[in-house]
């Protein structure tokens, strides 16, 4: 059950829906496939051998590291039915997790970092891609706005992405909000998630124990 003091968080994202696509169609006119500077663009296989999905021209950064990065990319399969946390040991509050772009990676190594095993952060940290011969180990579970990022760009991204329109994904952003007096939600039971059935984004919490989708992600 959603809390009202969250509705905020919910118009939010209903505004990002109504002009998602449009700001998507609007990034693409960056990319030339002729200048050399700038040699990709939505929807092309990035370095990882994932699929392109977000470009900054300014760059962002990946907070804990130094320099610019320029784009996102998403594996080209999900993780089916992960945990966030397990009852044993796994729901404890993990502290500064956060919801921005340039987070997820850190947020991933904040929870999962071994020997500790929380599924959906750990299995993207373990995951990794060989392209060319260069092996690609950085990847890891997106921010909450990452994660908002891929959804709303997923119509462009082909059917390596298609199968993202039905399904909750976990986010590494455990949910802040303290609880209400007629809930029992919490930061130490509840992290974030989003709802991507059909065309509709709910950024709701979810408890940490349910089994739902991930899909790992990675910058360059």
């Amino acid at each position: 059950m959603l809390r009202k003091r969250n509705l905020g968080v919910l118009m939010a994202l209903a505004i990002i829906i109504a002009f998602g696509f449009t700001a998507c169609e609007e990034l693409s006119n960056f990319f030339d496939p002729d200048d050399p500077d700038k040699p990709y663009k939505l929807g092309d296989t990035g370095p990882g051998g994932g699929i392109i999905f977000y470009y900054d021209e300014e760059g962002f950064k990946l907070v804990g590291e130094d320099g610019l990065y320029h784009y996102l990319e998403a594996a080209l399969e999900d993780f089916i039915s992960l945990q966030w946390g397990v009852d044993d040991g796994g729901m404890v509050f993990k502290d500064n997790t956060e919801l921005g772009l340039g987070f997820g990676k850190q947020n991933t190594l904040i929870i999962a970092s071994p020997p500790r095993y929380f599924p959906a952060a750990s299995e993207c940290l373990a995951f990794e891609t060989t392209v060319k011969g260069e092996v690609f180990n950085d990847w890891f579970l997106p921010s909450l706005d990452e994660l908002e990022l891929l959804i709303n760009n997923r119509s462009l991204l082909g059917d390596h992405i298609g199968n993202m329109n039905t399904g909750i994904y976990w986010s590494s952003s455990e949910n802040y909000y303290s609880p209400s007096e007629s809930d029992d939600m919490s930061p130490v039971t509840h992290a974030w998630a989003l709802d991507s059935s059909g065309f509709i984004l709910v950024g709701a919490e979810y408890l940490k124990n349910k089994p739902y989708n991930v899909r790992p992600i990675r910058a360059f």
